[in-house]
């Protein structure tokens, strides 16, 4: 909202037809190109690691904390255990403009993210090859197919404060996830 706030104060929304080049607007409106491409990297995926993210750009050394920290400060993106999304309305306007507008940048960086991912498959446990084909399964170009295991539509489940008897199956969850910083956090 805020990038939508600068880019209509400095006029780059006055040209925007369409969600396309008002996606456009809002990663112009970032400035700094480094931070934009791995915005457009973090859109082409369903989760994006920092290891990910770096496959993508095809850097040689994994891209700087510092732009993944960037990144996770945008108010679109969002981090959990998997990794960074973008908003899916937000997600959906980059990757509709990079598809017409880049659209050869595009395909390549979804082959990139798809080899990367088999190759992660293949060595992944067996808890961890569902996060794995999730991501490989909202690679898929087939709108209707992809849409049937995202739907774009769905609304989010329901959330409820957690009581204190829930806490011991949430540090059970996080233990089986391997997230010591996410219980760390909890725990305080």
């Amino acid at each position: 909202l805020r990038m939508a706030i600068l880019a209509a104060r400095t006029g780059s929304l006055d040209t925007a037809r369409d969600a396309g080049e008002l996606a456009n607007a809002i990663l112009h409106a970032i400035g700094d190109s480094d931070l934009r491409r791995a915005v457009e990297a973090c859109a082409v995926v369903r989760r994006a690691s920092r290891d990910l993210i770096s496959a993508i750009l095809e850097t040689k050394e994994p891209i700087p904390l510092s732009l993944v920290e960037a990144v996770e400060a945008l108010p679109f993106a969002m981090r959990d255990a998997e990794g960074i999304y973008i908003a899916e309305p937000v997600r959906r306007a980059i990757i509709d403009w990079m598809s017409a507008v880049e659209a050869e940048r595009y395909q390549l960086w979804r082959k990139i993210a798809a080899d990367w991912i088999v190759s992660r498959l293949r060595a992944a446990g067996r808890t961890g090859r569902w996060r794995h084909m999730a991501a490989l399964l909202h690679l898929l170009a087939q709108t209707a197919l992809r849409n049937a295991f995202f739907p774009p539509d769905a609304a989010a489940p329901p959330g409820e404060p957690a009581r204190a008897q829930d806490f011991d199956h949430i540090f059970q969850i996080a233990d089986i996830r391997h997230c010591p910083d996410e219980r760390a956090r909890l725990e305080v």
